[in-house]
Parts: C-alpha cells; structure tokens; sequence
C-alpha cells in the first residue's frame, strides 16, 4: 500500500546505496580535476583507486624534482650565508680563511662553496652526489643537511670570532639550538633578490682587529674599572682584548658585551707612521721590579722618539710604551701621530677633561733580510698586497697568533734556515722550522 508524502510520521522512502569512496566524499567540490590525471592510463571499469595511488607517486615525484632544482638554484645563485666586517684593510679576512683551514671547515662541511667578496665571503650550498641519493630516499633530506651545515657553520664560527645575526641583531655565542635563528639579508642594503629571506643569514664581524686604536664608550670605561679610555687591541678571538699602553691593564670585551652598544676604532693599522727610537728607560715599580703585564709579553717603559720622515727637524717626543722590552735606540716602531690626526669620535668627545698624547706606539717594525722558510695555505684569498704582507709580518712577529693557523715549510725552508739569526731574547721574533708542517692538501 503506497503511504501518503506528507503529514506527521511519514517515513521516507529509503534511498539507494551507490558505491561511493569516502575520499570523493570529503573532497566534495574540491575533488581532483581530470587534469591531475591526464599521464594516468585509465583501464576499463574506471578503477578510481588505481588512479589515486598513481597521482600520489606523480606529485611525490614532483616535490623531489622542485627539492633539486632548488638546491640547484641554491648552489647557483643565492648565498645562504653572506660574512661582512667593514674595515679599510683585509688582513681580519686573511685571519678568518687561516681559521677556516685550521678547523678544516672545507672538509667538514663539504657542501659549503665559499667565494670572497668586498668586505667579507658569500656562502653557497652545494649539492653533490650524496645529498641526490638522500632525496631519493626522503624528500626533506636537501633542506635538512642544508639546514644542518649551516647552523653547525655557524657555530663553530661564532666560538672563533665577535659575530652577530646583522637582521635581528642577535648575538652568535655558539649556545643557540638547531633552528632558523631569524635575520637573513632582508632590510640591508644588499641588493640580493630571494623568495625566503629568513633562510638566509647575515653574519656581520665585529669591525676591530689587532693594532687597532679604541677609545672605550664612557659605560664600558667605567664598568671596567676606568682602563683608558685609550686602548689597543692586542688579540681576537671570540672576545676583543685590549690594554692600556700606560698602566698595561687589560681589558676582554666578549662579543655579547660589544655588540649590546658597537664601537668602532678612533685609529686603524691604515694610518700607522714610522718613528725612529731615541731613548728607552724602563719603568719599575716599589721593589725595584719591571712594570709588566702578560707573564712578561708587555713591560712598560718612557721611550723618546720622532718621527722618521722629520728626522733632524722635529723635537724628540716622549711616550710611555707597553713594548719597551723590544726596544733599543735607533729602532723603528709604528706608531699612530694623535697631534696631527682628525678625530672626529663620538665617544672621545664624551671625555672633556681628557689630554690626548702625541703618539701611541703599536708595535716594532723589524727588517729581515732573508726570505720566510715558512708560507700559507689559500683557498678563496689572493695572497697579494699590502694587507697581506702586513698579514705575514704579525704572524711572524706574534708567536701566539701563529699558534692559531697552520704555517707550512717553504720548498726551500732547509737552506733558509741556515741562514736565520735566531734570537733568543725575543728582539728578533724568527719563526723556527720545528714550528712548521709538511705539505698538504686542502
């Protein structure tokens, strides 16, 4: 008997069951166009699952091409790291390429290129055979060693050199987790082009080095017990080292500290000026004993001077000097001329009641007359110029700072050698064939 269509209590007829996939269900309206399917042979009976599985595996396919085509375009065109210290001289780069070959960063990370640039290195990632056999096993595997390399980069940098994230002004002090540390180079004023910044890092060093003359901010002059304000950096490494050419008290800024308020250099290594030593007088303190600092590496001393260029028609000038163990009359030292030089220095001006000297002496100025037994290792840096040679000298002249980098024997270094007056006082810093490697490869 047919049941009415309306009023209370009428059941509705039941409707038909069609074999539906749930998966079409949930797609709706959004369910795959024929185009998805369009590589995909289609057998009799319309197998719709046979379909599915075979599109899967397309746009799996898919995303591991796109992953190596943008490692391609990585190792190509975008830098992911780019390293920057703005100095009038390269001799901190020639440091950084020494610490890099001493660490053995190229064979650690070997799918790091570097390439020198003004002011610093870009970084490029570089896929080799390796990382393709990884992606065909996941596809996650290039952004997860690209990642991986870089972080670990950076943090063996950071435990090396002053650093920070330039974009989000991030100190680097290697305690940082594995993660994007923000920054990249979005907002600087690098014209780079990049789809996603924030993978990419802007690494700035700080803009010191050894020789450099630093007038200390009013805040870290007093927070260090009133040292300077006139100070010379006498070595780098993660922290800046300082010391005052007067008292011989010292001073390590770390990279936290510096970066919390930067200051740049009153005087670099650029301007330095030849003087010509006329007197030295050691000072000593109550008990008869030389002022020194260091275990001996600085003693402080009055030394009389003029400068070389005006021999016979300056004055003397006298000075205190941190190296006057080093020096005898009629040596030649480098100096920086603060009477005749434009200090034009934010923080200087903060100390009104301070006296300027004429002259802070950096260092000695030794003339060898024989050839180096010993050379360099490079892989991105041209070994040329003024810089370098000034390079070169400091490592000779500094044990502690060639103590940093690998120094290899000169093809020749045995007959030089017999040629060397070693001297044991320290008057003649020569560096000795026991200090040296053999041949290597980078």
């Amino acid at each position: 008997m047919r049941q009415k269509q309306t009023g209370k209590g009428v059941k509705k007829p039941p409707t038909k069951k069609t074999d539906v996939p749930s998966s079409q269900k949930k797609r709706g309206v959004d369910m795959m166009s024929i185009s998805d399917f369009e590589d995909t042979k289609v057998h009799e009976g319309n197998n719709y699952q046979e379909q599915i599985h075979t599109s899967k595996k397309k746009k799996k396919a898919n995303r591991i091409t796109q992953k190596k085509k943008r490692a391609n375009i990585i190792a190509s065109d975008k830098p992911l790291v780019q390293i920057r210290q703005k100095t009038s001289h390269e001799r901190a780069l020639y440091y950084l390429e020494q610490l890099i070959l001493k660490h053995q960063i190229t064979k650690r990370f070997p799918h790091l290129a570097f390439e020198k640039v003004a002011h610093g290195f870009d970084i490029y990632y570089r896929p080799n055979v390796h990382v393709d056999d990884e992606i065909n096993q996941n596809a996650n595997a290039t952004q997860d060693t690209e990642s991986t390399n870089i972080i670990k980069f950076i943090t063996l940098l950071s435990n090396l050199l002053p650093i920070r994230d330039l974009q989000n002004k991030s100190v680097m002090t290697g305690a940082f987790q594995k993660g994007r540390l923000g920054g990249g180079v979005q907002g600087t004023s690098l014209s780079m082009e990049s789809n996603n910044d924030s993978d990419k890092y802007y690494i700035e060093i700080a803009p010191i080095y050894t020789g450099d003359l630093v007038c200390l901010p009013q805040r870290l002059y007093n927070s260090s017990g009133q040292i300077g304000p006139l100070v010379i950096c006498y070595k780098v490494t993660n922290s800046l080292y300082f010391i005052d050419p007067y008292t011989l008290k010292t001073l390590e800024v770390s990279a936290q500290t510096y970066f919390q308020a930067p200051f740049r250099p009153l005087l670099t290594s650029t301007q330095l000026l030849e003087y010509t030593i006329n007197d030295v007088e050691m000072k000593r303190n109550h008990k008869g004993r030389v002022v020194s600092a260091q275990s001996g590496r600085f003693q402080l001393g009055e030394v009389t001077a003029v400068k070389t260029s005006e021999l016979g028609i300056s004055h003397d000038i006298q000075t205190f000097c941190h190296l006057s163990h080093l020096l005898e009359a009629g040596d030649i030292v480098y100096g920086y001329d603060l009477k005749n030089s434009n200090l034009n220095n934010e923080d200087l001006l903060s100390y009104k009641k301070l006296v300027l000297p004429d002259v802070i002496i950096v260092r000695k100025k030794y003339d060898w007359d024989t050839q180096r037994i010993w050379t360099l290792k490079h892989f991105c840096m041209e070994p040329e110029g003024k810089d370098y040679e000034t390079f070169l000298n400091e490592l000779e002249e500094d044990q502690d700072l060639r103590s940093k980098v690998l120094l290899f024997k000169h093809e020749n270094s045995d007959s030089l050698a017999s040629k060397i007056k070693f001297d044991g006082e320290g008057k003649n810093p020569r560096v000795k064939l026991e200090e040296l490697l053999e041949a290597w490869t980078i």
